[in-house]
């Protein structure tokens, strides 16, 4: 019994890695949404700006157009990238609100699902953005 005791604080510690990992990955979650909405968006630009000009350059043959639909990817996904990766980041971190209203505003991005979870004033870290400050004891 006195064997099994003194792994107890290591078993805590990996436990309390674990749920922090976890807090980590939910509060990441908060973005996909607005995430998701941000690339259907920005989609649905490319491809009506792709189609307006594949309509004036009817002479080129179908393996142009297709290089030029896969450039047309390839360029919506570099500039959506770090984009994406920093929003993520940040709200892994419980900094996610404020990055998260920002691009809603400068898309026109309504993920009214996500407001109604947290008020427009101030952003503490608490709450939905950060689930795991009510479960972190005190320094």
């Amino acid at each position: 019994m006195a064997g099994r005791r003194r792994h107890i604080p290591a078993a805590e510690r990996i436990v309390s890695e674990e749920v922090e990992r976890f807090w980590e990955w939910y509060r990441g979650l908060v973005v996909v949404p607005v995430l998701k909405e941000l690339r259907d968006q920005m989609e649905g630009l490319r491809a009506a700006e792709l189609e307006r000009a594949l309509r004036r350059l009817r002479h080129l043959n179908p393996d142009d157009r297709a290089q030029l639909e896969q450039f047309s990817h390839t360029l919506l996904n570099k500039f959506l990238h770090e984009p994406t990766i920093a929003l993520k980041e940040a709200a892994r971190a419980g900094r996610g609100y404020g990055l998260l209203e920002a691009l809603k505003r400068l898309f026109g991005l309504e993920q009214r699902a996500f407001t109604a979870r947290r008020p427009l004033t101030g952003a503490p870290s608490t709450g939905p953005l950060c689930p795991a400050a009510s479960h972190k004891e005190a320094p």
